[in-house]
């Protein structure tokens, strides 16, 4: 009965035979990449728009408080204070989450989903092709194969591209975000000078009542003697 014959395959060999069964890589934007972008286009609309809808309704509520000071303008500038500061905490959030991701390169490289689908066809294609040649690998050589074609391809792929691709997608949204987020935070700094404002003026009818009540005291005792 004859076998099949069994080559003794080395480190170089291994890697020629991986070498020649390199799939294209996609020069598109990967489809996991194009379902986040409408993500994050969808959240920052969202936020925008609530964004524009607090300005609108804040600024001429803040300048009628600072006219008439009541407590229905009150009451309507602490809801509006309310609101801001659920925004900012939504906004803050997705945008920590995104520079947490800008600031590490491996977390970017796990997102290259059609990347991996990519690598592990290859190493189907380099096992097949292996098996195809009768070449009978040892199991522990097969192993080495596979585990050294995917270093291969992830070294080659990540040391090009340096996930430039996603990179560039979270930081055009991170900008956006930073742009809401300013609009927030200076819409709550209004908020902060409309309070002093308030205050100031209160403060000072309170002492213009007080002196009114004790010049009217000293005329009385003027009068009596």
């Amino acid at each position: 009965m004859q076998g099949v014959s069994t080559v003794d395959v080395s480190d170089s060999e291994l890697h020629v035979l991986a070498s020649e069964q390199l799939l294209p890589v996609p020069e598109v934007l990967p489809f996991e990449f194009q379902v986040l972008e409408i993500a994050l286009e969808v959240v920052c609309s969202f936020l925008d728009k609530n964004v524009a809808d607090l300005e609108r309704d804040a600024y001429p509520a803040l300048d009628e408080l600072a006219r008439n000071v009541s407590t229905k303008n009150l009451e309507h500038v602490r809801s509006l204070k309310s609101s801001l500061t659920h925004m900012l905490a939504h906004v803050q959030k997705v945008r920590d989450e995104i520079e947490h991701l800008l600031n590490d390169n491996g977390d970017m490289a796990h997102l290259y989903l059609t990347i991996k689908r990519i690598q592990n066809q290859q190493s189907e294609a380099v096992s097949s092709d292996a098996f195809s040649n009768s070449i009978a690998i040892n199991p522990p050589q097969l192993r080495q194969l596979v585990s050294n074609r995917s270093r291969s391809l992830s070294s080659h792929f990540f040391d090009d591209h340096n996930v430039e691709d996603l990179e560039m997608l979270l930081e055009a949204y991170f900008m956006q975000l930073d742009g809401i987020r300013n609009k927030i935070l200076l819409v709550r700094e209004y908020i902060g000078d409309t309070e002093d404002y308030v205050n100031i003026q209160l403060d000072s009818q309170q002492n213009g009542t007080h002196s009114t009540s004790i010049d009217i005291d000293h005329s009385i005792v003027c009068y009596k003697y």
